[in-house]
């Protein structure tokens, strides 16, 4: 039953995950096309921070997410955990 419920909401996660990858990418964009005087003004506060996020808790994110998505049969299972985690601790960094 546990495998069962961590299928189900990792599929879930997956969507959400896409979608927002597909909208911080939009985001990027309305923000220097929409308000480039904001963009402008503030640039050196707001870039290193997207940037930061982007080196870190992206990266992090992305790079494990593809040991749990695709490899709870293929990996051991501590593996597989420690990947759950990573990802975890990647969103976790986003938040903030």
């Amino acid at each position: 039953m546990d495998a069962n419920l961590f299928r189900y909401w990792v599929r879930i996660f997956a969507v959400v995950f896409a979608m927002g990858v597909v909208s911080g990418i939009v985001m990027s964009y309305q923000c220097g096309t929409n308000w480039a005087v904001f963009s402008d003004r503030v640039g050196p506060v707001i870039g290193p921070l997207m940037a930061y996020e982007v080196l870190t808790a992206f990266f992090l994110e992305a790079g494990f997410l593809g040991v749990m998505l695709l490899g709870i049969n293929k990996v051991a299972p501590k593996l597989h955990f420690s990947a759950t985690c990573a990802v975890a601790l990647g969103i976790l960094i986003s938040a903030f």
